[in-house]
């Protein structure tokens, strides 16, 4: 089987797990409506370009994947399972802004995760890019 990717771009040599220029597009979105003093958590960070991307812009950044990257970068980083109550790691209403960047898809239940998300705000808005890029073409 053969499985074609777009071509991934890279913020401060982390890899974008994304469309090439999708991290750039949401950035501007979510400086646009985000206070850069926002307390933001991020889930499914990943390799840590989009997170690492709002640090460098002020924002106060908490990261959340299955893997954690800590050591390399300046701001928490947390090991959660989106698909189980990861709600309970943070407490409740904690943070302005949740992020969730080319998740969702990835997802058992993509409902879960909103109803964990509900009791983590503050009086913030849910941000989402949900996926924007192409699918894959996969060939047999």
């Amino acid at each position: 089987m053969f499985i074609s990717r777009h071509r991934l771009s890279s913020y401060e040599d982390l890899p974008e797990m994304a469309a090439e220029g999708l991290h750039t597009t949401a950035f501007e979105l979510f400086h646009k409506y985000v206070s850069p003093v926002a307390k933001v958590l991020d889930l499914g960070s990943g390799a840590g370009a989009w997170v690492q991307r709002l640090h460098d812009a002020s924002y106060s950044v908490t990261a959340c994947d299955l893997e954690t990257r800590t050591g390399r970068f300046e701001f928490p980083c947390h090991v959660v399972d989106l698909n189980q109550n990861f709600g309970l790691t943070f407490g409740n209403a904690e943070f302005d802004t949740v992020s969730i960047v080319e998740v969702i898809e990835h997802l058992e239940n993509p409902r879960h995760i909103f109803r964990q998300v509900k009791s983590l705000l503050k009086k913030g808005e849910l941000y989402s890019v949900q996926p924007l890029t192409p699918p894959a073409r996969i060939r047999a």
